[in-house]
């Protein structure tokens, strides 16, 4: 095996993550002092300003980069797209799902997930719902399908509520019609 310092200073780290952020940090920076272009420490960099630093700028930075030394690497669409879900940039996130969707040994449940929580933040429950049970019939991993199943199930209820508070507002406009 054929392995450069940077890749093993990486393999230190996501062997670390997250559960030790400290020692994750230091054989990142390592890891990106030797190779500054390395795909899979620039994403779990990336990672670390999302998820932990909530510097969703710096994250975006890291996930960039991964993406352009390394446009097959999957893992960064997941965590990419999401960040630009949460930054309310709905069809930025739709084009790095897309993108990510022809990469080669990509989950694609795991970014249809994403693409579900895209419609469901729009509104859009039925879509969502759509694009779940689709993304169970791609999933081959029981975990994936338990969490599909949660989301399923989430989905649902907020369907239900929807269709509640449409039959609230009939009977108030019916009400307000009958007593003019």
């Amino acid at each position: 095996m054929d392995l450069n310092l940077a890749d093993q200073y990486y393999l230190k780290a996501s062997n670390y993550y997250p559960y030790n952020l400290e020692f994750t940090i230091e054989n990142l920076n390592y890891a990106l002092s030797y190779d500054d272009e390395h795909p899979s420490a620039n994403c779990l960099s990336g990672m670390i300003y999302m998820y932990h630093l909530k510097d969703f700028e710096k994250a975006a930075d890291r996930f960039y980069a991964a993406l352009k030394s390394n446009i097959n690497y999957p893992e960064t669409y997941k965590h990419y797209s999401l960040l630009r879900l949460w930054e309310g940039e709905f069809d930025r996130a739709q084009k790095i799902i897309d993108r990510g969707m022809q990469v080669r040994c990509m989950d694609k449940s795991s970014l249809l997930i994403i693409q579900s929580i895209r419609y469901e933040w729009e509104g859009n429950f039925k879509e969502a719902k759509m694009i779940l049970l689709r993304a169970k019939l791609l999933s081959v991993d029981n975990e994936k399908i338990e969490e599909i199943d949660s989301y399923l199930s989430r989905i649902k209820d907020k369907l239900k509520t929807q269709k509640a508070i449409k039959k609230v507002r009939r009977n108030r406009l019916a009400a307000l019609r009958k007593s003019s």
